[in-house]
């Protein structure tokens, strides 16, 4: 999967469609993943919180939540 950082955190880059396509295959395959959506101000609290980074980084699949996110994301 494609990824990108913002503080630390890193998020999938890709496209909304790649994401479904594997989480249904996941789901089909009978797996478990974790998935996050982190917001900014998890992200700040990162920053502090070194154990909360690791299991912010720790998820499978790590989505954003919100526009400046996303928007923080696209600058990068």
């Amino acid at each position: 999967m494609k990824e990108t950082e913002i503080l630390g955190i890193r998020f999938e880059a890709n496209k909304e469609s790649d994401v479904h396509t594997i989480i249904e295959n996941t789901i089909r395959e009978k797996k478990r993943i974790s998935i996050f959506t982190p917001n900014p101000d998890m992200i700040m609290k990162a920053q502090k919180d070194t154990e909360f980074k690791k299991i912010l980084n720790s998820a499978d699949i790590l989505l954003p939540d919100g526009i400046g996110v996303i928007l923080a994301s696209k600058m990068l």
